[in-house]
C-alpha cells in the first residue's frame, strides 16, 4: 500500500516506517513538534486497529481507513493545509 508516484515524500516514508515499526521514531525530526502531536493521534488510531483480525472486513477498512488518514496528513502538510484536489490513489 505504497503511495505511488516516483519522489515519495521523505514524511510519507517515515510514516510508512512508524506504522511498520509500531513507534513514530522515524518521524522525529521531519514535522514540527505541533504536526508530529496532530499525527500521534492519527498514528494511534491507526496502530489500534493495525492488528485487527483478517477475517474481520469492517475491522480491516476501519484500518485501512485510519492509515490513509494518517498518510493524508502527513503528506499534506509538504503541501499547505486544506483538502486535496483530485489526486486520490485508487487501488
Amino acid at each position: 500500500m505504497k503511495p505511488s508516484g516516483s519522489n515519495v515524500d521523505p514524511v510519507v516514508v517515515a510514516a510508512d516506517e512508524s506504522i511498520e515499526l509500531g513507534n513514530m521514531s522515524p518521524l522525529k525530526g521531519l514535522v514540527t513538534e505541533e504536526e508530529y502531536h496532530a499525527l500521534e493521534e492519527k498514528f494511534n488510531k491507526a496502530i489500534a486497529l493495525k492488528d485487527f483480525d483478517i477475517d474481520d472486513v469492517k475491522a480491516s477498512r476501519a484500518y485501512v481507513e485510519a492509515y490513509v488518514t494518517f498518510f493524508k496528513m502527513a503528506e499534506g502538510e509538504e503541501h499547505g493545509h486544506g483538502h486535496d484536489h483530485g489526486h486520490h490513489h485508487g487501488h
